[in-house]
């Protein structure tokens, strides 16, 4: 078994935003040339990236890149929608459309914008947000529903990270409150404190909280998203296994432009009582209904509504012979009657299973039956039982 890290309570983040908004005031950002720039290749401008501007007035703010549906365009915004339609090419060029401005990227993950509005030409110096990648929630289209094996008391490191330089300031222990009902996630901890976001995939969960209402549907709160602070919110639950997620928290104040402080907050769970490996359906046991319930993933990717993740034995996201291997080893397919004996009455069974074309034997999950199957359950057989 795991050993369990110690943990921190969710009640404690008031006061870790309060320290990383202190931090994140001091000092100034270096500025970042854009004169001579060979660009990047590739680029992929998507996400959410700390700004630091300055022009008619300073200020920081998280900024945001988010593809326009059906074009090769992006808009370039503030969280409320605050922003412009841009071209960035390739080679990481800012060409912003509805406004005098242009920009330019010096590699995938920081970029300058010098955008002209309210009189004033400004900079924008850029850097992605820490712990965030071009696939972090801006958006969701389609919620989809979670897995119920996900709700429970997690032992969860709490770190309060620098927006701007991604520094750890501060971190703290306790044991959190999971609850998955349909497509929501929450998140919450003994005084009621809470987060709750909404699953994008099933190993992916997106939080979107913005006060007051934005006027542009696409930057709204995320229908069912919500917290208890008094802070606007972007996040992000990356499930990486049944019994573990990785959440990645950005807050705003509700202050005005040019007022506003950011801080992140990182969260790693680990369930106080995992799930045994191989266990599918949540009774803590790993049998032939856990095996019937795993040749049904095979084949399946973690984008897919169907995803189980504790099918996912290797953690590669997806579910294929790699994993069918590790779950033989956990659960005894030869034993065909599951009476925990290997004797003639198996291989009767799965004779009669075979000559039916029964999926249960279908031994190596290729959707055919024929020698590879009988090969397979022999093989089995004589390697007997874990």
């Amino acid at each position: 078994m795991k050993s369990i890290r110690s943990t921190k309570s969710l009640c404690v983040i008031k006061n870790l935003l309060a320290i990383a908004t202190i931090a994140s005031t001091v000092g100034t950002a270096t500025a970042q040339e854009t004169a001579g720039q060979e660009g990047v290749t590739d680029l992929d401008p998507r996400g959410v990236y700390f700004n630091r501007f300055t022009g008619g007035f300073p200020g920081t703010e998280w900024f945001t890149t988010i593809p326009i549906a059906g074009t090769d365009r992006y808009r370039l915004a503030d969280i409320v929608g605050g922003g412009w339609n841009a071209i960035v090419t390739p080679e990481g060029a800012v060409d912003i459309l509805n406004a005098p401005g242009d920009g330019q990227y010096s590699d995938a993950d920081n970029y300058i914008l010098n955008p002209s509005f309210a009189g004033s030409t400004f900079v924008f110096n850029n850097n992605r947000a820490p712990h965030t990648d071009v696939d972090f929630p801006l958006q969701m289209e389609s919620p989809v529903s979670g897995n119920f094996m996900l709700s429970g008391d997690y032992n969860t490191l709490t770190q309060s990270v620098n927006p701007e330089t991604g520094a750890i300031e501060s971190s703290s222990t306790d044991i959190n409150n999971v609850l998955i009902v349909g497509h929501i996630f929450s998140i919450t901890d003994a005084d009621n404190e809470f987060f709750r976001g909404v699953f994008e995939t099933p190993t992916r969960v997106g939080f979107r909280v913005v006060v007051p209402r934005p006027s542009d549907t696409r930057f709204r709160t995320f229908q069912d998203s919500a917290l208890s602070l008094n802070q606007n919110l972007l996040g992000s639950v990356r499930v990486t296994s049944i019994n573990t997620f990785e959440a990645t928290l950005l807050f705003q104040s509700r202050t005005g432009l040019g007022f506003q402080n950011q801080s992140i907050v990182t969260m790693s769970g680990e369930r106080v009582d995992p799930y045994p490996a191989g266990d599918l359906n949540g009774d803590r046991m790993v049998d032939e209904d856990d095996r019937a319930l795993f040749m049904d993933q095979v084949g399946l990717v973690e984008s897919e509504d169907a995803f189980n993740i504790a099918a996912d034995l290797d953690g590669d996201y997806d579910v294929d012979s790699d994993d069918l291997d590790l779950f033989n080893q956990l659960f005894c397919p030869a034993d065909f009657n599951d009476d925990n004996e290997l004797n003639f009455f198996d291989i009767s069974a799965f004779l009669s299973a075979f000559t039916n074309n029964d999926p249960a034997a279908d031994f190596n999950a290729d959707s055919d039956f024929n020698f590879f199957d009988i090969s397979d359950f022999l093989g089995a057989y004589g390697a007997g039982c874990p």
